[in-house]
């Protein structure tokens, strides 16, 4: 079964002949891994979008022709990757900190920060793994102030 749809022009780049497409029906749940096939070189008009194409083996007859359906396309993965709340980050005299506690003490860090991944960021100089990071409240701390810290279990503070 073939499936076309619309991605903006910031996303057109990350949509290349034979990557990988997960095709999902939120109406059953139904999930199936198809290929992009084509990429539109020029805009609609219209929609302003890039139209995309992509194949998927469909012998189960799980999905139909006219069916909505959502795509997932995984544009880049990365491995061993530092990432934190983007909450957490600050920007202090346009620049990025966050606190680290260390000794029961909050440290102004200063961070350089990568991708934003949908409420997380990238951290790619500054923090270590196993550094303790303040992540509530820190906009009402100064370098060396005391803390107390606690720790979040079963989910994101």
């Amino acid at each position: 079964l073939r499936v076309r749809f619309g991605v903006d022009d910031d996303e057109v780049g990350y949509f290349i002949e034979g990557s990988a497409v997960t095709v999902t029906s939120p109406a059953t749940g139904a999930e199936v891994e198809g290929r992009v096939v084509a990429v539109a070189r020029a805009a609609d008009p219209l929609t302003r979008t890039f139209e995309v194409e992509a194949v998927f083996d469909n012998r189960a007859a799980t999905f139909h022709p006219g069916q909505f359906v959502r795509i997932r396309h995984v544009h880049q993965r990365l491995d061993s990757v530092l990432v934190i709340p983007r909450a957490a980050a600050l920007d202090k005299d346009g620049r990025s900190i966050v606190f680290v506690v260390r000794g029961g003490v909050a440290r102004m860090q200063p961070v350089e920060l990568g991708m934003d991944l949908d409420g997380e960021v990238v951290v790619r100089e500054g923090l270590l793994p196993g550094d303790t990071l303040v992540t509530l409240g820190q906009e009402y701390l100064q370098d060396s102030m005391p803390v107390s810290a606690s720790t979040v279990t079963g989910g994101r503070p």
